[in-house]
């Protein structure tokens, strides 16, 4: 658990052109001063930010996200996580929620214009992969995969919840 740390970008964790990985981990009450971004995580470049069965609780929020990706960074979110929001911008930019995530935000998301946000498929009967409190900006490209092929086995008419959320504008 990290707690309280103060920064101008990423007070927890921040890469440029480099990986972060947060496995169990707490990022609690950061704050980062003026125009920050990412008040718990920030990554821009060729950046890899894997967030894994991790709770990043900020109170002094900010005019920014928890998690923030920009430049061709990649955000990937595996397991049960808690986060408040998460915002990407620029070309290239990726938030991806693998087969095995339970993604809690209990604000927005903001995904990248040009960029994606990538959603993983799993088997037909699993869990939603992202819940989501506050609203979705319906914006950049929204990709499914299916890396284990389960698809094969659907039939018309199956249904597979992926994201429940407050809206989408």
């Amino acid at each position: 658990l990290v707690a309280n740390p103060n920064s101008a970008r990423g007070a927890g964790a921040c890469a440029t052109d480099a990986d972060i990985s947060l496995i169990q981990t707490g990022l609690r009450d950061n704050y980062f001063s003026g125009i920050g971004k990412g008040t718990a995580v920030y990554g821009s470049g060729n950046s890899t930010i894997l967030i894994d069965d991790s709770n990043l609780d900020s109170t002094s929020m900010g005019p920014d996200a928890e998690v923030y990706v920009e430049v061709g960074g990649l955000a990937i979110f595996s397991r049960g996580s808690g986060i408040d929001a998460i915002k990407a911008r620029g070309s290239g930019t990726r938030i991806q929620f693998v087969d095995d995530s339970l993604t809690d935000i209990s604000s927005d998301i903001v995904p990248p214009p040009e960029g994606a946000m990538i959603m993983e498929i799993g088997e037909l009967d699993d869990y939603r992969k992202l819940l989501c409190t506050g609203d979705i900006v319906q914006q950049g490209c929204l990709t499914l995969t299916n890396p284990s092929g389960t698809l094969l086995d659907a039939n018309v008419g199956d249904r597979i919840d992926l994201i429940e959320t407050m809206s989408f504008t």
